[in-house]
This record gives structure tokens, C-alpha cells and sequence, in this order.
């Protein structure tokens, strides 16, 4: 949890000796670690010293940032850094590095990196590890972290930087630097400043076993599981590609949410009497609809599948059709239009009372009258072949200080006022229905986790859209029991945030304590409790361990499915939480949670 880039680059860039304090620091391991000491001649243009490129689809060149753009280069220090350019071609693409490393120790790597996007985009930068040092940025073991999509410089000081942390399998541990640019013009991405360090020992003990069933003894605790065979992982000849024909349809990984390209994704068929493939191409493909975030399950049940834009619904009793689902208005039935208007900026539907006895065209009339105020975003509805299909009816509109948004029964317009890193000030987006169905939560976890071609549910799972039952105002209140426990809404501190990182390699607890003005705060203790048992950690910003602010308790070397209790403590006194978190026993996935992450604030 050591973060030493401002203490380093500070002595690098002045070009002094080091001090004797930081000579005590743990080695970057990364050779040419800020590109300044020089490139070498590539296929793709020119690759940074001690670098490997990548390109997984696409086109693109790699060039040196001081040879790209003289006179004002984009780096974090130094005089130059490592430019992957585009002239609108999407791609995947980025560098590697394997370095030699001690077994069992952990590691820690981040990045900085800035871009530019000039059209289309974003152009998303992620860092990956592979503790079992191997080169392929596709395989399952890379552990892949943060991901960060912004044009201003990220950096570990400021929090938003690339960032993973492993624990070494072999003495070779492999770095891999990844963007993904969605095209659309001369965009640019600009890497920096790669750092790579030791970061403590990976415990051999403290494995706590998963909670056992009412009843039964307690177990010793569980050794690692032996991990099982992968089934083939695609189709021979497909080597490279992002995506490829399979029975009955098409196989697609670049909405897997992890490494485009690689053997994990969702296929689009015709299986089973289910025309899907068919209408996906008759509706025009990935342009309309999307790349598929999910396989197929139930809805309401009908069988249906998720794409990034839309939902498909196959509707035997409408002459075997494939229609769109209104997304936003099962959302509002499963009762999250306050998170819509909160976490999204969706508004929340009029009243539309008034369609009640109309005529089908009179109600499209009406609803439509809705983008009049609006022309740009009106546009961009009627240049739809169909948009009532494609779309659906417009439900409501809000001005926010930077965007006016318009929410239609399938999608949601935006029109920026402003310059963003996805849109110029003006221009009109579309939010993706299937996405946001799937960041919501209604869509079934078995159903959106990726899989390898060979997949094929036995059973589908199904939605489930209830929305929490309103308490009945007559109903009584409980009775108090008989010892109350301090009310969490008096504690000190309250729970900011839970986040979840996969890790194949442990299972880990990573706490961060913040005033309520955000300073870190030390001397804490955070504490995990499962079933009857409970681990403490050492106290935040320990001197020398920790980070000020931080600390971590290792649960497991391995993975584990359980839920667990975090609270934090100040002596013997309860503070803040608990927070009920969970992990996996799979470590692969976007479902995959094996490093959490618990951010406690001041109140």
C-alpha cells in the first residue's frame, strides 16, 4: 500500500542524488520505467526500451511523444513519454513487461496516463498483472485493475490511477499496459511513469474457512482449491480475434468487461428456435443495438438477451418476433427511478395520464412534442429508420448545469453543454439501455458473468423486478429488544463506499479511514468477523506498513465464497460499520470480488 511516486519523481525529475530516506524504499523493478531512455524501431512505429507491444485488434501507431508532438509534449516527468495514436480506427492494444520477482511476495503496479480524444472514443487505459509471468494479455491469470477513461493526467497521488497489486506465483511477474480506443479520430494516449515494487510478504497461514452450516462442527481451515481444467477455449483458427462464428450465430468478448479478445464473452444464436442472430443482423448489427452484455435468460417469461443499446424479447405470440424491451420502464417498475435520476441523471417519466383512450398516433404525436424545445436532440430521434422501435416513446426531459437529458422507454438522450471527454459542447449521446439495465442490478448475475464459447445454460435464469413492499402505516412497530445495540447512524463514522477488485491469487481486506474533510485518519483498527470467528488488523498508516489512512487484512491465499462483517474500532470502542461485504470463489468474471475495498468518513 506504499505510494511513492511523488517522493521518486520529485528526486528524478530535479536530478539530485537520493536521500538517504528514500534510498530505503522498495526498488522500481520497471526498466525504462519513464521512457526517457529512449525507443526502439517497431512494426507499429516506435516502443519505448524494454517494452513489448501488443495489439490485440485494430490499427494504430506507437510512437515517442517528443517526436509526435514537438514543442509541447504530454508527460507526467521527464521529457517525453509513450504515445499509442489512432487517425480513427478503434483498437486494443498496449505494452508489456516481465520482470524477475520473488515468489509469494506481493507486488504493486500503477501508471500514469493523459489522452486526447478527438472523436468518437473514450479511449480507456487499464494496468494488468500476471503473477504467474506469462505474455499473453488475454489469459485468465492477468488480474486486471482500475480503469480510467479521462484526458487529464491520472496519477497515484491523486487516486485515479491504473493500480494492481498481486502476490508473485513464480519469479516472473508480467505488467501489461492496455488501451482501448473506440475510434472516431486522431485520439491519443499517453503513458507515463510505470512503476512496479515489492509490497510485503503473502501470509502462508491466516486462511480462515468459509462459515459453516448451522449445527455443524467448527472445520479447520481450507487449504487453496485445486483449480479445475478451462473447457476449450475457442474454436480453432480464431486465435487473435475479437470475435467469430460459432453454431448457429456469433460469439462476441468486447463487452465482457475485461479483455477484449479474449476467450470470455457472450454468444448471439439461433439456438433452440430462438431467432436472435437473425434479427440481431436484421436490425443492423453492433451499430444498432450494441455488443451483447449478457446470455440469454427470462423475462417475464419470455427468453430475452442484453446487448450494450437495447434488450431482446423473443415474442412467439407476436408471430415470433424479436422486439425491444422498454428498459426504462421496467426500471421504474423494479423502483429505481431515484437511483436513475441520482447515480445517471435520468429523469424521472411525466405523467402521461393523458394517453389514456388515444389512438396509437395520436399518443406518438403527443409524446414526441416532448423534444420540440430540444432540435438537436429531436434530430437525432427521427434519424432513426423506425425510432419508436428503436427507441421508444420520449417519457421525460431535465436540464441539468451541463446536459439536458431526454428519457425514452429504450435509451436516453444527452446533449452536453459543454466539452466532456466523450461528447463536444452541442452534441448529442445516447446512454446504453442494456448497460444500465445491467449497472442496476435486475438482470441475473448467471446470466451477465462471460463465458467461454462452449456455454450453454441448462436452465435460464430469470428477472425478477419486485420493488421493495412500502412499510403499511398501520402496521406496528417492532418491539425493542432487549439489549440495543449502539445505532449505526450515531457512529462516528459512516461507510462511503465498497468496492471489489478479482484476485486469483488471495482473498484481502483493504480499509481507508477519511475525516469528513477527506484527510486521511490514523491509528484505527478494522476488524472482519465471519460466522464466530474474527481477524484484526494492524492500525491505519502504521508507519512504514501502510499508506496514512490504510490498512489490509489478508484473509485467504486463494479465493473464497462468503459473506463477511467489516467494522472499524478505536481501542475497544466501535466506531464505524459494520458493512456486510462478500467474496467469490471464481476469480474471473465481472461478478469476480476477491479484494475489497471499505472507504469510512467522518461524519
Amino acid at each position: 500500500m506504499r505510494m511513492l511516486l511523488p517522493l521518486l519523481l520529485t528526486t528524478l525529475t530535479l536530478g539530485n542524488t537520493l536521500a538517504p530516506a528514500a534510498a530505503q524504499q522498495p526498488r522500481n523493478l520497471i526498466v525504462n520505467f519513464g521512457f526517457e531512455q529512449g525507443f526502439d524501431p517497431s512494426a507499429g512505429g516506435e516502443v519505448g526500451k524494454g517494452w513489448t507491444p501488443f495489439v490485440l485488434s485494430g490499427s494504430l501507431a506507437f510512437r515517442d511523444t517528443a517526436g509526435l508532438s514537438p514543442g509541447f509534449v504530454e508527460r507526467i516527468e521527464g521529457i517525453t513519454s509513450q504515445t499509442l495514436w489512432s487517425d480513427g480506427s478503434p483498437f486494443v492494444a498496449g505494452l508489456w513487461q516481465r520482470r524477475g520477482v520473488t515468489p509469494g511476495k506481493f507486488y504493486k503496479a500503477w501508471y500514469a496516463t493523459a489522452a486526447k480524444v478527438r472523436g468518437g472514443g473514450p479511449m480507456v487505459r487499464t494496468l494488468g498483472l500476471d503473477p504467474t509471468g506469462g505474455q499473453d494479455p488475454t489469459a485468465p491469470s492477468v488480474v486486471w485493475g482500475s480503469r480510467y477513461d479521462g484526458e487529464k493526467w491520472a496519477t497515484i497521488e491523486q487516486g485515479n490511477a491504473p493500480v494492481v497489486r498481486v502476490a508473485a506465483q513464480g519469479d516472473r511477474l508480467t505488467v501489461f499496459l492496455k488501451v482501448e480506443n473506440s475510434g472516431g479520430g486522431p485520439n491519443q494516449a499517453y503513458l507515463d511513469a510505470v512503476f512496479l515494487v515489492e509490497d510485503g510478504d503473502a501470509p502462508a497461514i491466516q486462511q480462515p474457512a468459509v462459515a459453516n452450516q448451522p449445527g455443524s462442527q467448527q472445520s479447520p481451515p481450507q487449504q487453496a482449491p485445486t483449480p479445475t481444467p478451462l473447457p476449450p477455449t475457442r474454436p480453432p483458427g480464431t486465435e487473435g480475434r475479437d470475435d467469430y462464428p460459432v453454431e448457429g450465430g456469433w460469439f462476441y468478448s468486447q463487452a465482457n468487461g475485461r479483455d477484449a479478445g479474449g476467450v470470455y464473452g457472450y454468444a448471439v444464436t439461433d439456438n433452440d428456435g430462438v431467432p436472435f442472430w437473425s434479427w440481431f443482423q436484421r436490425y443492423g448489427g453492433v451499430t444498432v443495438v450494441g455488443y451483447p452484455v449478457s446470455h440469454r435468460f427470462l423475462w417475464d417469461g419470455f427468453v430475452s438477451q442484453a446487448f450494450q443499446k437495447v434488450i431482446f424479447q423473443y415474442r412467439p405470440d407476436q408471430g415470433g418476433a424479436v422486439v425491444f424491451v422498454n428498459v426504462f420502464d421496467q426500471l421504474s417498475k423494479a423502483g429505481k427511478d431515484d437511483w436513475l435520476l441520482t447515480i445517471r441523471n435520468v429523469p424521472k417519466s411525466q405523467d402521461w395520464s393523458i394517453d389514456t383512450g388515444k389512438e396509437w398516433p395520436t399518443i406518438v404525436q403527443n409524446h414526441q412534442k416532448l423534444l420540440d424545445p430540444y432540435p438537436a436532440i429531436r434530430s437525432a430521434y427521427l434519424a432513426a429508420a423506425d425510432p419508436v422501435t428503436q427507441f421508444g416513446l420520449p417519457m421525460g426531459v431535465q436540464e441539468f448545469s451541463n446536459v439536458i437529458v431526454v428519457r425514452a422507454q429504450r435509451t436516453v438522450f444527452q446533449q452536453w453543454k459543454v466539452d466532456v471527454p466523450w461528447a463536444r459542447a452541442g452534441q448529442v449521446v445516447l446512454a446504453n439501455g442494456g448497460d444500465v439495465a445491467k449497472e442496476a442490478g435486475i438482470l441475473p448475475a448467471e446470466a451477465i458473468a462471460p463465458q467461454p464459447f462452449t456455454y450453454r445454460p441448462s436452465t435460464l435464469p430469470s428477472v425478477s423486478l419486485a420493488a421493495p413492499a412500502a412499510p403499511s402505516p398501520t402496521a406496528a412497530p417492532p418491539a425493542a429488544p432487549a439489549a440495543t445495540p449502539t445505532p449505526t447512524s450515531s457512529l462516528p463514522y459512516r461507510v462511503e463506499n465498497v468496492s471489489y477488485l478479482p484476485n486469483c491469487g488471495l482473498t484481502q481486506l483493504r480499509v481507508l479511514v477519511r475525516d469528513a474533510g477527506g484527510a486521511p485518519v490514523n491509528g484505527l483498527i478494522a476488524r472482519i468477523e465471519w460466522a464466530d470467528q474474527k481477524l484484526e488488523s494492524n492500525p491505519t498508516g502504521k508507519p512504514g506498513a501502510y499508506d496514512p489512512g490504510w490498512t489490509d487484512i489478508v484473509l485467504r491465499t486463494g479465493t473464497v465464497a462468503n459473506s463477511w462483517r467489516v467494522s472499524i474500532w478505536e481501542g475497544g470502542n466501535l466506531v464505524g460499520g459494520p458493512v456486510e461485504v462478500q467474496t467469490t470463489d471464481f476469480c474471473q468474471g465481472p461478478d469476480a470480488k476477491q479484494i475489497v475495498t471499505v472507504t469510512f468518513r467522518r461524519r
